[in-house]
């Protein structure tokens, strides 16, 4: 059943499973370096090009905040969750699929946590 965890007691993993475990990591890092640089996007998009820091500018950018489209911001970043677990559930079932022993059991287990 999905989101049920499993343990395995002195598990060795071959190399192929660590491999799979390297490439699940930099799926992982460059998911958040993606969500960093997103949520860098309205302050940008908010901000650049206000030419002075008077009031004018200053209730021009509160205007901005209030109508900024944080709808559609949420949807980008929801989505950026929702392609790093699709990556990370596909290398565990390929990698499941070229397994047995312990190693598939793990494999089955991870697919199951995500």
């Amino acid at each position: 059943m999905k989101g049920d965890y499993c343990g395995l007691n002195e598990f060795k993993p071959n190399q192929r499973t660590l491999d799979a475990i390297n490439d699940m990591n930099d799926i992982t890092d460059m998911s958040r370096v993606l969500r960093g640089v997103l949520s860098a996007v309205p302050a940008f998009q908010i901000f650049v090009g206000k030419k002075s820091y008077s009031w004018f500018s200053t209730a021009s950018s509160a205007k901005d905040i209030y109508s900024y489209d944080w709808e559609q911001f949420h949807q980008a970043m929801k989505s950026v969750d929702k392609v790093e677990r699709e990556q990370l559930n596909r290398i565990a079932t390929t990698t499941a699929m070229y397994s047995k022993g312990d190693d598939y059991r793990f494999w089955k287990c991870v697919q199951n946590a995500l």
